[in-house]
């Protein structure tokens, strides 16, 4: 069984088309099963307006479909976005603008890989059974992106198993809180489970914890030591060359590092004050209230700007230990 979850950008209609409507809160997700094949499609409700909604739905992906009517600074972020954290594979679906006009806007980023595919069901998922995934090795993480209460099961999380595998009766580390848990019940499709491994949305029943301690981004995994938990970050950092005020030092932005996005004062850059577009340099990341993230070395984040007008993407980097 192969599980595919794909961002769906350009058309809030379009994931009505690919699945049922499942978790939704500012991301909505739409899953179907098509033989040995499940989809979650996840829709970001609130972009434009809100960037976390499209940041979220982005990193909970392996896959894009990128539905393009109009060029216009929303397609623009989107594509920047997809760009930023190396969403490789991925169809573009033209509705009202032609191959033309849009290959200048996807020039240079990882969308000029991207396959032109017809705004149907059957193509589309026709054309991602042609892709190939690797699966990630290692200890299990599952963030979790809703979670709920129940008056029968109890606390519910919900998210994709990114590596590993999580097992019924296991007991796992929540991070960052540290609290130890125990699945109860494991479900994947609605379906009682044992195990639910890379790629699969699990629904995870949790002893141990009340859903009002949860927040999305908690990580569920096997070894926690595998995770640096702090309420600081640093990593090797690019702003983006199409974002032109750069960054200081001493500036207030979001981070998003996981499914967790947080205010947070950039503390230093490396050798300089001030990064313009297109310059790396190693940053420092405070969270306001000494916040506590969860988050591993070589992990990508995101720094942005949600309060400005057009790209509101400052850039993006990788964690260093």
């Amino acid at each position: 069984m192969t599980s595919i979850s794909c961002v769906v950008i350009g058309d809030s209609d379009f994931p009505k088309v690919l699945g049922k409507l499942g978790s939704h809160t500012d991301i909505a997700l739409f899953n179907r099963r098509d033989g040995d094949w499940i989809f979650s499609f996840i829709s970001p409700l609130t972009f434009p307006e809100k960037l976390q909604s499209l940041l979220h739905g982005v990193r909970l992906s392996s896959v894009a479909i990128l539905v393009a009517k109009a060029v216009t600074p929303e397609l623009g972020e989107a594509i920047v976005a997809l760009d930023e954290y190396k969403i490789e594979k991925g169809l573009i679906i033209l509705d009202g603008l032609i191959k033309e006009q849009i290959e200048p806007v996807v020039k240079g980023t990882v969308l000029e890989g991207y396959s032109y595919c017809e705004k149907a069901y059957a193509p589309v998922i026709a054309a991602l059974k042609e892709m190939s995934f690797e699966p990630a090795q290692g200890s299990l993480r599952l963030p979790l992106d809703h979670f709920f209460l129940t008056k029968t099961i109890g606390t519910v999380g919900v998210g994709r198993v990114e590596r590993g595998a999580a097992m019924l009766h296991s007991n796992l580390t929540m991070l960052p809180t540290g609290k130890t848990v125990q699945v109860k019940s494991l479900q994947k499709q609605d379906e009682n489970v044992e195990e639910a491994g890379y790629g699969v949305r699990a629904g995870v029943a949790l002893k141990g914890v009340s859903a009002d301690e949860i927040k999305r981004g908690y990580i569920l995994t096997d070894k926690p030591d595998d995770y640096i938990v702090s309420a600081s970050l640093q990593g090797e950092f690019r702003v983006n060359s199409f974002f032109s005020l750069g960054l200081e030092s001493d500036q207030k932005v979001q981070v998003t590092v996981g499914l967790q996005t947080e205010t947070a004062t950039i503390a230093k850059i490396e050798g300089a004050p001030r990064l313009r577009p297109g310059d790396s340099a190693s940053v420092t990341v405070v969270f306001d209230d000494e916040k506590e993230l969860v988050y591993e070395e070589g992990e990508r984040f995101i720094v942005s700007r949600p309060e400005l007008t057009g790209l509101r993407i400052v850039g993006s980097g990788t964690v260093q230990g």
